[in-house]
C-alpha cells in the first residue's frame, strides 16, 4: 500500500510540474518587435524622403525674380549748390571754341561722342592735396571711362578752368590719359555753365543736351556717372 501511495504521489508531482511549465508565456524572439518597429520607421522615412524630394522638385521649378533694372540717377543738390548752376538737366550745354594745352583750337561740338560725352571741369588747385585729387580724377576718367567706353560711342572732354596751359598740362601728362584737355584760363566758358564750384561733371547726349550732372567727382559720384551711362546706352540699344 505504501508503494502504491508513493507512486501516485510521484505521478501527481510530475503532472503538476508539467502543468507549470506549460503555463509559462512564450518568450519573443529577440528583434521581433524591433523588426516591426524598424519596418514601420523605414516606411515613414521613405514617405518623408518622397515628400522632401517632391518639395525640392517643386522648388526647383520656381523661377528666380529678375533684379530691378537700373534707372537714371537723380541729381540731388542743396539749394545753395543749385543756385550756382546756370544749366541743368534737359538744358542744352553751351557751345564754344576753346584751346587745348598745346594751343590748338577746338569747337566743343566737334569733340562730342557718337552717343554720349562726359564734360569735366577741373583745375589743379593750390595745394599738394588738390593736385593729387585732380590727377586721381583725371586718371579715373581716362582709364575707367574714356578708354573702355570708346567703342560704345562715349567720349570724355576735360576743361581746365583758371590755370595756365602749362599748369593744366602737368597733371594731365602725369597720369597719361588720352582724351582732349581744353583750357579756359579766364573762366569765360565756365561762366556760361555755373557761377562757382569745381570740379563739375556733365553727361551729354549726342546733340549736347544735359542728361545728368554733379558738382563733385567722389566715389559715389563716379558710381552714379557710370549708372547714368549704362542706363542711357541701354535705352539706345
Amino acid at each position: 500500500m505504501r508503494s502504491i501511495s508513493r507512486f501516485w504521489m510521484i505521478a501527481a508531482l510530475l503532472a503538476g510540474c508539467a502543468l507549470w511549465v506549460g503555463c509559462q508565456p512564450t518568450a519573443e524572439k529577440p528583434g521581433d518587435g524591433d523588426a516591426t518597429e524598424s519596418g514601420n520607421s523605414g516606411e515613414a522615412a521613405n514617405g518623408n524622403d518622397d515628400g522632401a524630394t517632391m518639395t525640392d522638385a517643386a522648388a526647383q521649378t520656381v523661377e528666380p525674380e529678375e533684379p530691378p533694372k537700373p534707372t537714371m540717377p537723380v541729381v540731388e543738390l542743396t539749394e545753395q549748390l543749385e543756385d550756382t548752376c546756370l544749366v541743368k538737366v534737359a538744358d542744352a550745354f553751351p557751345e564754344g571754341k576753346l584751346a587745348d594745352v598745346s594751343g590748338g583750337e577746338h569747337a566743343l561740338s566737334d569733340l562730342r561722342g557718337e552717343k554720349l560725352t562726359v564734360v569735366y571741369f577741373w583745375n589743379s588747385g593750390d595745394t599738394p592735396y588738390a593736385k593729387m585729387s585732380a590727377e586721381d580724377q583725371l586718371e579715373y576718367l581716362g582709364k575707367d571711362i574714356a578708354e573702355p567706353m570708346a567703342d560704345k560711342g562715349v567720349k570724355v572732354v576735360g576743361i581746365n578752368e583758371g590755370d595756365s596751359a602749362e599748369n593744366a598740362k602737368a597733371p594731365f601728362d602725369a597720369v597719361e590719359v588720352a582724351f582732349p584737355n581744353l583750357v579756359d584760363p579766364e573762366g569765360a566758358f565756365f561762366g556760361q555753365v555755373a557761377k562757382e564750384k569745381l570740379p563739375r561733371v556733365y553727361l551729354l547726349d549726342a546733340d549736347g543736351k544735359i542728361l545728368w550732372f554733379d558738382v563733385e567727382l567722389s566715389n559715389s559720384t563716379r558710381e552714379r556717372l557710370e549708372q547714368a551711362i549704362e542706363v542711357t546706352l541701354g535705352q539706345q540699344e
